[in-house]
């Protein structure tokens, strides 16, 4: 019986270090983003993430809200996360509904004049063809410019 409860009191401090040492350096990475002289903007897939890095380059430090492999659709920001939000110079989202939860969040802080891109929503169609296949590009020449430093 002591061996029993003696493995499950070490389980649970185990468990207990990992979730301090994982929170701490969770905060740690947002003071780093925060402290930054750079352009911080916020994603909210890793997608996004990929993209606005490409193209921002080092004069951004990019942060997605959303790891890999989750689903945006039923994803809720967390207070780290509206932590993010509130600290970006820039907040990118895909729009057109895909971030339910999160979407709404960010719409409600765009209030504050958080300046938010959603990408579905610079989305333009083009095609030259008779058929209903439908063919969107984003209109990156034109949209260029949207934040520029």
């Amino acid at each position: 019986m002591k061996n029993i409860k003696t493995t499950i009191l070490i389980t649970l401090l185990t468990l207990s270090l990992f979730l301090v040492v994982g929170c701490s350096s969770q905060r740690r990475m947002f003071s780093d983003f925060q402290k930054s002289d750079k352009i911080k903007i916020v994603t909210t897939t890793t997608m996004l993430k990929d993209l606005a890095s490409q193209i921002g380059g080092d004069k951004t430090y990019v942060h997605s809200l959303m790891n890999p492999g989750v689903d945006p659709h039923t994803y809720a920001a967390t207070k780290l996360d509206l932590d993010y939000l509130m600290a970006a110079d820039l907040i990118i989202t895909s729009g057109l509904h895909l971030e339910a939860q999160t979407g709404e969040t960010i719409k409600r802080l765009t209030s504050r004049g958080l300046k938010v891109i959603s990408v579905g929503d610079i989305l333009i169609e083009k095609h030259n063809n008779n058929h209903e296949d439908d063919i969107y590009l984003l209109n990156l020449e034109e949209d260029n410019n949207l934040y520029d430093p």
